[in-house]
């Protein structure tokens, strides 16, 4: 009997692994056309969003990790 369940912990050990490893691969120049499509991205929409971000700063007196510039609280890039 447990030669049988050690046989099992190493069949579901053995499909584990190979289950994650399989999602390891990186994608060739011309095979992210379709990841970079609008409808991939996780916001809904940029514009909206960016301009949520942009009321967020104003509103904070600060920026970072968005733009490279910073702002003085009036809105204004």
């Amino acid at each position: 009997m447990t030669n049988l369940r050690r046989r099992a912990v190493r069949i579901a050990l053995i499909v584990g692994l190979a289950s994650t490893s399989v999602g390891c691969q990186t994608t060739e120049f011309f095979e992210r056309g379709r990841l970079v499509d609008p409808i991939m991205a996780l916001d809904e929409d940029a514009t909206e969003n960016h301009f949520q971000q942009k009321c967020f700063y104003s509103r904070e007196g600060s920026i970072g990790g968005i733009g490279v510039s910073a702002g003085g609280g009036c809105g204004c890039y």
